[in-house]
This record gives C-alpha cells, sequence and structure tokens, in this order.
C-alpha cells in the first residue's frame, strides 16, 4: 500500500502536496462531499427557477442564458464560469 498523500498550506487558501506535511482526516472528505452535493442541488433548484421565469418572461433571455451556460460550466469545473 502507498504511503498517504499529505500537505502543507502555503495561503491564500492554497495548498501544495509534502511529504511532511499533515494528513487529511477522512471526515474532512466526507464532509466537503456533503457539501458539494448540497451546493450543487441548490444550483440545480436555481437554475430550475431560472427557467421557470424565462418561461415567464421570455424577453430575458439573454441573461437567463448566460445564467445556466455559467452554472453547468462551474458544475463541470471549468475556469472563468
Amino acid at each position: 500500500m502507498s504511503e498517504p498523500t499529505r500537505y502543507t498550506a502555503v495561503g491564500n487558501g492554497v495548498v501544495r502536496t509534502d511529504p511532511e506535511g499533515l494528513l487529511i482526516a477522512y471526515g474532512h472528505y466526507v464532509e466537503l462531499k456533503a457539501e458539494v452535493e448540497r451546493l450543487t442541488k441548490a444550483g440545480d433548484d436555481l437554475v430550475t427557477w431560472v427557467l421557470i421565469m424565462r418561461h415567464n418572461n421570455p424577453n430575458d433571455i439573454e441573461d437567463i442564458r448566460l445564467v445556466i451556460l455559467n452554472w453547468n460550466a462551474a458544475k463541470e469545473g471549468k475556469p472563468g464560469a
């Protein structure tokens, strides 16, 4: 079995791998995964409401389209979203 990856904080929320760094507890991964799932569901719900708004007010189509495109890009981890 290989050694677990260790990390060291270098500032401004940035971490780097470091063989002498700290281990990250499994519980933190579980908490982070739950938070990502919660936020993803909230974003998906937001897009649903935006689509409803578009149906009720088709004149705002470009702004609504940008909201949806940006959300989908953010979910895919694309930069600039």
